[in-house]
């Protein structure tokens, strides 16, 4: 399978990946197997929430530099 992903949100999920301990791929699959297992609640969620999050990336940058900045100095 591939994903195809902005570099912006391919840095978030590494550092998703990075605060968790786990791979990026490890960290996709999870997430693919917890809307699979909650299909229609997931699924209602993201159709409620996708309005507001449309065309904009998760973090702003200045968000993913203190998340990052707080990572490092662990």
């Amino acid at each position: 399978m591939e994903l195809n992903l902005s570099p912006e949100q391919r840095s978030q999920l590494e550092l998703i990946a990075l605060h968790e301990g786990k791979s990026v791929s490890r960290v996709v699959m999870e997430a693919a197997l917890f809307l699979l297992e909650h299909d229609v609640d997931s699924w209602e969620w993201m159709e409620r929430n996708a309005a507001l999050h449309s065309g904009e990336p998760f973090l702003g940058e200045r968000e993913m530099d203190a998340r990052l900045a707080k990572i490092v100095r662990r």
